[in-house]
């Protein structure tokens, strides 16, 4: 029994010494600061439309400088369109010049060739009005012979009223409507060349600043949809810290505020300074919370390291930061 005992104890003595060392690990302190990681500027060049991928001229990791080709999507579809674009600016540049340049006189001569014709063809009806009509008067030809010739006089007067117009038409020149009209017409199809011709370049995708590639997800022959990712550069000679400060923090600090940044794995600290924090908190919203949930709080920041050997860093690595003020005390 004496022998049970003592197990007893020793086995309640141990669970103790566990329960003990589990407590004293809850409450260990923890390294102070900010926690986040290390990332730089990112620019996304996207699909301006859906289009094959028929050239890939980078990989994940390389260096590019600005204007160097990045990817070139199908455009055989957008030269066809900018070709329409173009024969419509040649056809508006003729059309102005046209009433510009006003009636050719090969034109001018075969109108009035055609008012002379509707002047003999009035005076041929008239003469014929009259002859009918005085046979009639003498009983020799019935009056509804008399309304025909009459008709036929009307319909040459009104033709050859026409004829007269259309010449004075000719000879007074073009209106200044219709230039006006014929040089917005112009301006209108130049402007839409020049849209499609930017549709067009847009196809082909250049550098946009010196940086890396970061990420490439399509592959030479798939079909990108329309405002997709096709390459993700990282640009910027420095990195900065995305972190998220606790709220106690947040409370004391304002954009331009020195830190230090310690990244994993490194022993010393990157010299930065706030750039930017958020006002509203993230994750759950602060009206959702209440007494020490409240304290739990956090607002995305971000620290530019301001030491030109931090552009030496990879993005993604961890790291904390401190307040300069809150490290120099003791």
């Amino acid at each position: 029994m004496t022998k049970f005992r003592s197990i007893a104890r020793v086995a309640q003595s141990l669970s103790l010494l566990a329960i003990a060392l589990l407590l004293v690990a809850c409450q260990a302190p923890t390294e102070p600061g900010a926690r986040g990681t290390l990332e730089y500027p990112r620019i996304d060049l996207r699909a301006d439309s859906a289009e094959t991928l028929i050239e890939l001229h980078v990989m994940e990791g390389d260096s590019v400088s600005q204007g160097d080709p990045i990817a070139r999507l199908d455009d055989r579809r957008a030269q066809a369109i900018l070709a329409a674009a173009e024969a419509g600016v040649v056809a508006a540049e003729q059309r102005l010049e046209e009433l510009v340049n006003g009636t050719r006189s090969e034109t001018l001569r075969a109108a009035r060739a055609e008012r002379e014709a509707a002047r003999v063809r009035q005076a041929d009806a008239e003469r014929e009005r009259n002859r009918v009509q005085e046979l009639a008067r003498q009983k020799l030809l019935p009056m509804a012979e008399l309304d025909r010739a009459q008709a036929v006089l009307e319909q040459a007067q009104a033709n050859l009223s026409a004829v007269q117009a259309r010449l004075d038409e000719l000879l007074a020149g073009t209106r200044d409507e219709q230039l006006r009209q014929a040089q917005a017409q112009l301006k209108l199809s130049r402007a839409d060349a020049e849209l499609k011709r930017l549709n067009l370049q847009r196809l082909t995708l250049i550098a946009t600043a010196d940086g890396r590639i970061e990420s490439v997800p399509f592959e030479v022959g798939e079909r990108v949809p329309a405002n997709a990712v096709i390459a993700t550069q990282q640009v910027g000679r420095r990195p900065h810290a995305r972190v998220f400060l606790p709220m106690q923090e947040r409370q004391q600090v304002q954009p331009g505020e020195a830190y230090q940044v310690f990244v994993r794995g490194q022993e010393r600290a990157w010299q930065g300074r706030l750039r930017w924090v958020a006002s509203e908190p993230s994750f759950t919203p602060y009206y959702a919370l209440s007494g020490d949930d409240a304290d739990r709080l956090v607002y995305l920041a971000e620290i530019d390291l301001t030491e030109e050997a931090a552009g030496q860093l990879p993005a993604g690595l961890p790291l904390r930061t401190l307040r300069s003020t809150a490290a120099a005390q003791p």
